[in-house]
């Protein structure tokens, strides 16, 4: 099961790993809580993400480092504030998984870029990018691509915005 929701992340298909994400939190023997968060945060499922965190701390499991614990804590305001839900969240990735499969690309880094801006100073917004081995210049032609698809299915939140990072100089 574990391979298979890695795949899901590896491959953008966001809907289908969002799915078996609570079993692969459940029965989580040898995986590292924090290790799956990533998982999650690039499944879209900030909302399990951050729910499976607090059950990990109220049984006070060591989680090890906590400088990605603390990004999910301090995004989740904007994800409340926002009104996103898993599962559209999933739905606009799956979009962007496509996108990458058909430019035949992969996501350089299991680390998204995330930038949360909350109602206070000024938002709320929040934009997710996922690093990619190309220009600047394709990264912004796939993000397009990525948008239009986006508002075409009515799949586009306000405040909410998905595309691509590019890594290289070329």
């Amino acid at each position: 099961m574990h391979m298979r929701f890695q795949h899901f992340v590896n491959m953008g298909f966001a809907t289908k790993g969002q799915d078996i994400l609570p079993k692969i939190i459940a029965n989580r023997s040898d995986q590292n809580l924090v290790h799956l968060m990533h998982g999650a945060i690039a499944l879209g499922a900030f909302n399990a993400a951050k729910n499976a965190l607090e059950n990990a701390d109220m049984r006070k499991e060591n989680l090890g480092p906590t400088n990605y614990i603390d990004k999910i804590k301090a995004n989740h305001p904007v994800v409340l504030e926002l009104g996103l839900e898993d599962a559209h969240v999933a739905r606009m990735f799956d979009e962007a998984g496509a996108v990458l499969r058909e430019a035949r690309r992969n996501w350089a880094s299991y680390d998204l870029s995330i930038i949360a801006l909350p109602r206070a100073a000024g938002g709320p917004a929040m934009s997710v990018e996922w690093p990619i081995l190309v220009s600047p210049a394709e990264a912004a032609r796939l993000t397009w691509l990525l948008t239009d698809r986006l508002v075409e299915k009515e799949l586009d939140l306000p405040g909410f915005s998905v595309g691509f990072l590019g890594l290289t100089l070329q």
